[in-house]
């Protein structure tokens, strides 16, 4: 495992601030310094903020890897780059293979064109043959579960038929390096572990590059050998899963309690 798939270096993304809400009294304070010509007319430029903020790491072939860290930390942000999805505001950032992020639910589906139609486009998408894809076909559809309602349209699906098919189409087709975001959060909790079950079975038997993003650290455990802790746009830490894991939940459990106690004091 020696050959570097994803290179980050001191990588930045920056998005505009939106601006603050200025107060009546302050809006009239500076009409009237502009007024005696105490203050410019002109407006400051607009401001950045930093939502990835200086990170480094290596990911190789064939690793299972878990980001985690809490809502609005970058997460998204920094798989929506490693997808080629948008690009740093600086830094260095080399992909060195073929990328599958599935971000969102949808999958990049067609929603007025049915299920089936839609495997056929994925598999055109991303280059697989006619040959490879009728190898697999029927056990894409009896993966999914979706039965007749292969031949409906993606419009009708609910949000856990969509992620259905989108992981079973994604894991019976592709390798490279294969991206998801919360997906697994999606269904009912036979369909979670059979999907766990058929990831964690399909990894050990091929070298895939796997990077998972997910609130359920039991999943994480079970699918990924390395975790990166993402806290405010920079890596907490970057370590074997199970350290990891225990260092974020100890994390969350002290800023939960200092939380606690914060509002019993108020209250008091």
């Amino acid at each position: 495992m020696n050959d570097v798939v994803i290179h980050l270096n001191q990588v930045q993304k920056e998005l505009p601030r939106a601006r603050e809400t200025i107060k009546l009294r302050q809006e009239a304070g500076l009409l009237l310094k502009r007024l005696i010509g105490q203050a410019r007319e002109d407006d400051p430029k607009e401001a950045t903020i930093p939502i990835i903020n200086g990170i480094s790491f290596d990911i190789y072939a064939g690793e299972k890897v878990g980001i985690i860290g809490k809502n609005g930390a970058g997460k998204t942000t920094l798989l929506q780059l490693i997808a080629q999805i948008g690009k740093p505001t600086s830094g260095e950032l080399i992909v060195n293979r073929h990328v599958v992020a599935i971000l969102g639910l949808t999958a990049g589906f067609e929603p007025y064109r049915t299920g089936l139609e839609n495997i056929y486009l994925v598999a055109a998408f991303y280059q697989v043959s006619r040959k490879r894809l009728e190898a697999v076909l029927d056990d894409i559809i009896d993966f999914s579960e979706l039965g007749d309602a292969i031949h409906n349209t993606i419009n009708t699906y609910s949000s856990g038929m969509v992620a259905r098919l989108g992981v079973s189409i994604i894991f019976h087709l592709i390798s490279g390096i294969i991206i998801l975001d919360e997906v697994l959060a999606v269904g009912d909790l036979a369909f979670m572990q059979k999907c766990i079950h058929f990831i964690s079975d399909l990894l050990s038997k091929q070298e895939t590059t796997f990077i998972l993003v997910s609130h359920s650290m039991d999943y994480i455990a079970q699918l990924c050998e390395r975790v990166i802790w993402i806290d405010e746009g920079k890596v907490a830490m970057d370590g074997e899963a199970d350290e990891v894991i225990l260092a974020y939940q100890r994390h969350v459990a002290l800023q939960r309690l200092a939380e606690a106690n914060e509002m019993n004091s108020s209250s008091g």
